[in-house]
């Protein structure tokens, strides 16, 4: 879900594994930001969901939040599951594994043998294999010690302090009003959610709005209680916190923070997210179909319209012509003289005003005499 450029400091958070263009990005900043969250002042909509998040982090310190993944063995295995799926071949989960700890090899074994283990240890596995497969590999594989995710299997108590020791980021929503088809399509062509940039967490078209709301399945699938907006915070969280303080790259940072997620949650953020895109284009569609249905609509009034099926007037469509005394200004009710009235005209009609028109008033005037 992450993605980081050598040439910028903006990180990007995507559905998958490659960054947005940066036309898009540009787009998106070109829109009006509104502040979820104020990170000097703690205030914004998302003030109280943000101190939620990091009560969170507090109460796994004292191994107070109720995890999906209470064992070691459990840890492990939902590592091994996060990097086959976010690997496809034996060479890359080998180099991944080499990024974030060491194989360990008797001197004595033969390079076959090595070569045997090595291949059946991150070979692709059924949900049903993967807790033996996972303990065949943490007999030849440790994570680099003191490390994040060190600390996330064998002390996850040790994870949570890391983490709540950085600075609260701040939280903007980049709405997508105006943009155009073209920036729509773009947008969801890259399947940008999010990136982190100085300190800020820029979300994008409500999907803020869209996690924090919609269900995470249930206590049996997340027993923290955590939305599934605040495990892509936590997500990305890890994610910088990984990038400040290793070399690792970004998919190797992926894999060490979808398996944070994956220990406080059963959750599948990234069917989550796909569900918001579905969310996102269906509301699209139909603000679009709305727009178009009132550029199609007749200008002319329908002769029919008011009129029920045995052609009487429905007095309810009529409801909002009727004039109460309470829809007229004030000055409706003032008296005024005849020669005041006859100003009053002239005023309104200012230059349609007619030589006909001003004979007409002097004949109602002599009428009234």
């Amino acid at each position: 879900m992450e993605a980081n450029s050598k040439t910028s400091e903006t990180r990007t958070t995507c559905c998958g594994e490659t960054a947005p263009p940066p036309s898009l990005t540009a787009l998106l900043r070109s829109t009006q930001p509104q502040t979820l969250f104020d990170a000097e002042a703690r205030t914004g909509d998302y003030a109280v969901f943000m101190l939620e998040t990091r009560d969170a982090l507090l109460a796994l310190q004292k191994n107070a939040l109720p995890l999906i993944a209470t064992e070691i063995e459990a840890r492990r295995t939902r590592l091994l599951d996060v990097l086959l799926a976010s690997t496809g071949t034996t060479t890359q989960r080998l180099k991944i594994l080499g990024q974030l700890g060491a194989f360990r090899f008797l001197t004595t074994e033969p390079a076959e043998s090595r070569k045997l283990k090595l291949t059946a240890a991150v070979r692709d596995a059924t949900e049903a294999e993967l807790p033996a497969q996972a303990a065949a590999l943490a007999a030849i594989w440790r994570p680099e010690p003191r490390s994040f995710l060190d600390l996330l299997i064998h002390r996850p108590t040790e994870a949570a302090r890391l983490l709540a020791r950085r600075p609260v980021p701040a939280i903007v929503d980049h709405p997508l009003n105006g943009i155009g088809e073209e920036g729509r399509q773009a947008f969801i062509k890259s399947g940008v959610i999010s990136w982190r940039e100085a300190g800020v967490v820029h979300l994008v078209a409500g999907v803020g709005d869209f996690l924090q709301t919609c269900s995470a399945g249930g206590t049996s699938v997340t027993p923290s209680g955590l939305t599934p907006l605040q495990l892509l915070l936590l997500h990305d969280e890890v994610t910088d916190a990984l990038r400040q303080s290793s070399t690792m790259e970004a998919t190797a940072r992926h894999i060490v923070a979808r398996t944070f997620i994956g220990c406080l949650s059963g959750v599948d953020l990234a069917l989550t997210v796909e569900s918001f895109f579905v969310d996102w284009e269906s509301r699209q569609s139909i603000a679009a179909a709305a727009r178009q249905s009132v550029r199609t609509e007749p200008v002319g009034v329908d002769a029919t319209a008011g009129l029920s099926a045995d052609n009487s007037v429905d007095d309810e469509q009529w409801m909002d012509c009727i004039i109460t005394h309470e829809d007229l200004r004030p000055e409706a009710f003032e008296q005024h003289t005849l020669a005041e009235q006859h100003r009053i005209l002239r005023e309104m009609f200012a230059e349609d005003w007619s030589e006909e028109d001003e004979l007409a008033l002097e004949t109602v005037a002599v009428a009234h005499v």
